[in-house]
């Protein structure tokens, strides 16, 4: 056979409309797919969890900054701090030590 005559037979095998698989060929790729729908599934249901507990944490962070920023203001009024000035307030770094209201000037 010659290269001119390869073209035209190439040309002329068609392509069928349907090929059947077996079971046995195709159960492969079905349990691969079963698989990673799980994983899908798996990675869906953490990514919630996470998202609550992130939703969760948040909420706690900012209810500890309320009650962090209404400890400080009660401590300034207990001790007489004018809040017409800025005041900083310096926490101690250890056990006994003191704390201090220091003014911010402008």
């Amino acid at each position: 056979m010659s290269e001119q005559n390869k073209p035209q037979e190439e040309a002329q095998v068609t392509a069928p409309e349907v090929v059947e698989i077996e079971w046995e060929e195709i159960q492969e790729v079905l349990s691969i797919r079963e698989a990673m729908i799980d994983a899908e599934d798996q990675l869906s249901r953490w990514l919630l969890e996470v998202e609550k507990q992130k939703t969760k944490s948040i909420h706690r962070v900012n209810q500890l900054e309320r009650a962090l920023y209404s400890a400080g203001v009660k401590l300034r009024d207990s001790k007489g701090v004018t809040d017409d000035v800025t005041y900083e307030l310096k926490l101690p770094t250890a056990e006994g030590e003191k704390g201090y209201f220091i003014r911010k000037d402008q």
